[in-house]
């Protein structure tokens, strides 16, 4: 059986671009976007529970690895502009 290969290279090019994107715009802000686009991918349709996994996703990982391990995550410039941090 096979796999499909087209959905494997959309996931790979936007997991590329988010990485890219990071320094301007923030894990956060790329990571939500890339969660959100992965499951539009994959054939996931519903909107309203594609943004609730995607703030999630965001929230979690803000709360786990900011907020308790203490990691920084890069913010990005344009973030950093916006928001005068």
């Amino acid at each position: 059986k096979n796999g499909r290969l087209d959905k494997v290279a959309f996931v790979t090019v936007t997991l590329m671009i988010s990485v890219f994107l990071m320094d301007y715009f923030g894990y956060f802000l790329c990571s939500g976007i890339f969660v959100l686009l992965c499951m539009y991918i994959l054939g996931y349709r519903k909107i309203l529970q594609m943004i609730v996994i995607s703030t999630s996703w965001v929230g979690f990982t803000y709360l786990v690895f900011y907020r308790l391990l203490y990691v920084s995550l890069p913010i990005g410039s344009v973030m950093r502009s916006i928001f005068n941090i």
